[in-house]
């Protein structure tokens, strides 16, 4: 089966408190991407795709929390978190309506430190098509190196199984990041 033409897309957002004065810009160039690839009439287009706006708080115990927002788990049905490992579902990932998806990214407010690697593995796990069906896209943007996030060891620990869990999967990653 060829995939041309045919991906699975996320977009793992920093939407940390450094990220609020950019934040806009980065939704309208978002928005303007996908408008410009579902517009394209020259080819046709077989596009899902997400977001995972990510930030981490500390609770009351000092404990890092870590939260993570779709277009369809925004806190009200749950957060990404919630529905990926502790509710399991496939409803509610991904979308081919660019409207839609607008939508959802006008709701994200950036707020709290980064806690990307986090964010990052929360994205592979997302409910992909199968393996040799599309190609598998995350897009990872942030204005903070990683060694600066809320718990830059703690993150580093995870790094060879995140490496090998994206190779495994055959994800395309692109780090838009310092």
């Amino acid at each position: 089966m060829s995939t041309k033409g045919i991906a699975d897309v996320i977009f793992c957002l920093d939407a940390s408190d450094s990220m609020r004065p950019c934040f806009d810009g980065v939704r309208a160039h978002i928005s303007n991407f996908l408008e410009g690839l579902k517009g394209d009439r020259q080819r046709s287009w077989d596009l899902r795709f997400d977001f995972v706006a990510h930030h981490t708080e500390r609770s009351a115990s000092g404990a890092i929390l870590h939260a993570h927002y779709s277009l369809y788990h925004n806190g009200v049905n749950g957060s990404v978190i919630d529905n990926l490992y502790i509710n399991p579902t496939e409803v509610g990932f991904f979308t081919d309506d660019v409207e839609e998806f607008k939508h959802g990214l006008s709701q994200v407010e950036a707020l709290g430190d980064e806690g990307p690697l986090v964010a990052l593995d929360s994205c592979l796990d997302f409910p992909w098509r199968k393996d040799g069906e599309c190609h598998r896209v995350i897009i990872f943007m942030t204005d903070e190196p990683f060694e600066t996030s809320s718990e830059p060891n703690e993150e580093k620990r995870f790094l060879p199984e995140i490496q090998k869990k994206i190779q495994d999967l055959r994800i395309l990653l692109f780090l838009v990041a310092p």
